[in-house]
């Protein structure tokens, strides 16, 4: 079932606004394994909009639109698809009633602009909005099914996930289409160009009479490159485990998963999987690192704590690092690297211990110790593994590589653990 995406508003083509809505729209599409053959924006004009919509729903069986459906004179949508289907807009009684409650509970006067949002095309099915005013609908425009939704995108993404989500997986079910299956490879310490070398070699292995539906590409997720193999028949599919096993046995100092998901989901699984736990000490990347952590729901049942220890006197005061250790080494160190993971780990009785201590810039650097120079150390009660960088971007950014270079080492680690 191959898949269009459109978003309406002046907004998001005067740049005023991101366009969230068709990032997330297209990301949970692809876990439904439906292919995205293309992504639309429009202002807010019923000529524009109308046009767009005869010809995404010509080419595609499945069309997700947001925006364009609230109460001021610029919201358009609902008015340019009943124009389309030549259809009146009918006031859907349980949605007005809805909406009034919503404004009563607000302490707003109703007006009839408010009470439009309730008018949907004749013979489309209404999608209540649980979190706001806007009122979506789902309609079919030709073979083409098509789902309206707010370009609020709190309202948008709960309405997703409330009624949305479950009329798509019926729709999938009852589709003789087939499902694009995509296995990515998250590869670490490779270039771009040396992945893309490594696929078409792999693709050359196999049967050339299936390789030819299966397409591959490479994707930057700095500093990870992704490498993506698509599989739209299921003679191709059958060559995923094949591709995956060469992957694990070809590219093993490389190969960090093959998940799609955010690193910092990663590392929670793989903790809780594990029955480990984790404490942070962070230096030159002020919390960053656990931000990330417990901005994961549930990553307390493995997150025991983390200190950010940025001067000398709190690593000293906080964490105990020993004087002998900053005097003779400096703090931005492997000795000292080391030491901060030891003792986080000890003073929180964690399982492991991450801490990280640099120089990022844009002063503060020596002939001994550049900016951009940062070490991270990982210790649990049996090993420990310190690694060194060399970081040559801005302060923002060197923080971004460090913080994710070092969750992806916790992943990898974690794997050893395991094994």
């Amino acid at each position: 079932m191959k898949c269009a995406i459109l978003t309406i508003g002046n907004e998001l083509l005067l740049g005023r606004t991101l366009d969230s809505n068709a990032h997330t729209i297209a990301a949970r599409l692809s876990a439904l394994k439906l292919e995205v053959g293309e992504k639309r924006t429009v202002g807010d004009s019923s000529e524009a909009i109308i046009q767009a919509l005869q010809e995404l729903s010509q080419g595609y069986e499945l069309l997700m639109v947001t925006g364009g459906l609230g109460p001021t004179a610029d919201d358009r949508t609902r008015e340019a698809v009943a124009q389309l289907l030549r259809c009146p807009l009918i006031p859907e009684p349980e949605a007005e009633k809805w909406l009034r409650q919503f404004y009563e509970r607000r302490g707003l006067t109703i007006t009839a602009s408010m009470l439009q949002q309730a008018a949907i095309p004749k013979g489309s099915q209404p999608l209540c909005n649980p979190v706001g005013a806007a009122v979506g609908f789902h309609v079919t425009l030709g073979k083409c099914h098509a789902f309206f939704l707010p370009g609020v995108p709190t309202e948008m993404q709960a309405m997703w996930q409330q009624q949305v989500q479950e009329q798509l997986r019926i729709l999938i079910e009852k589709s003789s289409a087939g499902r694009r299956e995509v296995l990515t490879c998250r590869l670490l310490g490779m270039s771009e160009s040396n992945a893309d070398a490594i696929a078409q070699q792999w693709l050359q292995r196999l049967d050339n009479k299936t390789t030819e539906n299966i397409g591959f590409g490479t994707q930057i997720r700095f500093p990870e490159v992704h490498l993506l193999f698509y599989f739209n028949t299921e003679q191709a599919a059958a060559h995923m485990e094949e591709l995956r096993q060469l992957a694990q046995s070809e590219l093993v100092d490389h190969l960090v998963d093959f998940s799609a998901a955010p690193i910092e989901e990663l590392v929670q699984q793989a903790f809780i999987d594990q029955g480990l736990t984790l404490a942070v000490a962070e230096s030159c990347s002020g919390g960053y690192i656990c931000s990330r952590l417990l901005a994961i729901p549930g990553a307390s049942a493995y997150f025991l704590g983390g200190a950010v220890t940025y001067s000398n006197a709190s690593k000293r005061n906080l964490l105990g690092i020993r004087e002998q250790t900053l005097n003779q080494y400096g703090a931005v160190s492997r000795e000292c690297a080391v030491e901060m993971a030891t003792a986080v780990r000890t003073r929180h009785q964690a399982s492991i211990g991450l801490a990280t201590t640099g120089i990022l810039g844009p002063s503060g650097g020596t002939c001994d110790k550049p900016v951009g120079r940062a070490y991270g150390a990982i210790v649990s009660a049996h090993a420990s593994r310190v690694e060194s960088f060399e970081l040559k971007r801005n302060r923002i950014l060197n923080r971004e590589e460090l913080a994710t270079r070092m969750l992806l080492l916790l992943i990898q680690e974690l794997k050893r653990f395991a094994n």
